[in-house]
C-alpha cells in the first residue's frame, strides 16, 4: 500500500519534470495540465497505472537481487593484515582481553596480557595483530612478542 503510493507520487513527479522540460516552462506550470490529462483521458490513466506497476515489479526484482548481494557480502568477513578473521580471533581471546578490547581500555589490556604466561601472551598478541584487532605503535618499535 505504502509502496504503491510512493511509486505513484514518484511517477507524478517524473511526469511533471518531463512535461516541464518539454514545454520549457517551470514545473509548477505543468501541474494543472498533467492532472487534467490524468483525470479526463482514460488512456492516460491506464498508461500511468501500467508505468507504476512496471516500476513496482522492477523494484521488487532489484530488492531480491540486492538482498542476495548483501548476504553474499556479509559472508565475506574482511581478513586482517595477517590473513586472520578478527571475529574468530576475538572469540578465542581470554575473557579479560575481550573485555579490554570491547571497552577500548589499553591499561586493562596490558594488565590482561601481563597476567598471562609469556607464551600465551605472545600467541594472543600476534594473532590480534594479524587480524587487525591490535595495531602496534610504530614509535614504540617492534613489540616484544615478535622477538
Amino acid at each position: 500500500q505504502e509502496m504503491t503510493q510512493s511509486v505513484r507520487q514518484y511517477q507524478l513527479l517524473v511526469q511533471l519534470r518531463e512535461f516541464s522540460r518539454a514545454s520549457g516552462r517551470p514545473a509548477r506550470d505543468s501541474v494543472n495540465p498533467i492532472f487534467q490529462r490524468l483525470i479526463e483521458h482514460e488512456g492516460t490513466q491506464e498508461s500511468f497505472e501500467e508505468t507504476c506497476q512496471n516500476f513496482i515489479k522492477r523494484v521488487e526484482i532489484r530488492a531480491v537481487e540486492k538482498k542476495k548481494e548483501m548476504d553474499a557480502e556479509e559472508g565475506d568477513n574482511p581478513l586482517g593484515p595477517g590473513g586472520l578473521d578478527p571475529m574468530e580471533v576475538f572469540a578465542t581471546l581470554p575473557e579479560e582481553m575481550q573485555i579490554a578490547f570491547k571497552t577500548k581500555d589499553v591499561q586493562r589490556l596490558q594488565a590482561a596480557v601481563e597476567s598471562l604466561p609469556e607464551e600465551d601472551a605472545k600467541y594472543h598478541l600476534q594473532r590480534c595483530e594479524d587480524s587487525g584487532l591490535w595495531v602496534p605503535s610504530s614509535e614504540a618499535g617492534a613489540p616484544p612478542y615478535r622477538a
